[in-house]
């Protein structure tokens, strides 16, 4: 038996992850160990928003999204992510905090899961017809849509992070009912440091904001009140 129903890799013939290709352009040499050092020193400093190194990592972070961005989403990511970019979402794999401007962290995780969405699909499907391709772009699409409406990160950021550098699932279904669990969280209960405003991806700003209150009972990630009484998922996508 290849695999297993959930889609989970470890069969027969079958690595135990799948890493991404959309890190394909970040060599871990002496160069990346260097940058990942100061970096450290730069998070771990009282002031780590004014060292030199974190304003590198996040403005070339930045630039790199800014180009993948403009490309297009209909465009392959081939590799699109660097060093700064693996840098920044590892810390938050590792650490479970989001030390780094917000809009940056999410929109680099947008592209990441974009790619992983996409290699697990081609894996799964690789004579995919044309109604396949266009059903996975819109529930690809929605997923994502709901992941970019997050004013703050998510009690579930650091799983959202860590999951696309060694992610387990081989099937799409497996892959996608996993990433909605990830943004249908009911409990917004994250504490973060204070995170510094992204307001330029060219020059970053380094003031800083007040920490992110949590989401209250009731409310969904886009800041909209439900029905009295009830709470709000964002799994299930508009019917219209």
């Amino acid at each position: 038996m290849i695999g297993n129903e959930l889609g989970i890799g470890g069969g027969i013939g079958m690595p135990n992850a799948l890493v991404s290709r959309v890190f394909g352009n970040v060599h871990k040499d002496k160069d990346y160990h260097e940058l990942k050092s100061k970096l450290k020193h730069d998070l771990e400093n009282a002031n780590n928003t004014n060292g030199d190194t974190y304003q590198k990592v996040i403005s070339q972070a930045g630039l790199i999204l800014q180009h993948v961005q403009a490309v297009g989403e209909h465009q392959p990511l081939e590799s699109p992510l660097d060093a700064c970019c693996e840098l920044v979402l590892n810390d938050v794999a590792t650490v479970g905090k989001c030390r780094f401007p917000w809009e940056l962290v999410r929109g680099l995780l947008i592209v990441t899961w974009t790619g992983v969405l996409d290699e697990v699909f081609e894996l799964e499907n690789p004579a995919a017809n044309p109604q396949q391709v266009m059903m996975h772009e819109e529930e690809k699409r929605q997923s994502l849509h709901y992941l970019s409406l997050f004013q703050s990160p998510p009690a579930t950021l650091q799983r959202l992070a860590e999951l696309p550098f060694k992610q387990p699932y081989f099937k799409t279904k497996s892959l996608y009912r996993a990433l909605r669990k990830l943004i249908s969280v009911r409990d917004f209960q994250y504490d973060p440091v204070c995170i510094p405003i992204f307001c330029n991806k060219q020059q970053p700003s380094t003031q800083l904001i007040q920490p992110c209150e949590p989401y209250k009972e009731g409310y969904s990630a886009i800041g909209e009140p439900p029905q009295e009484g009830c709470l709000v998922s964002i799994a299930s996508p508009p019917t219209h």
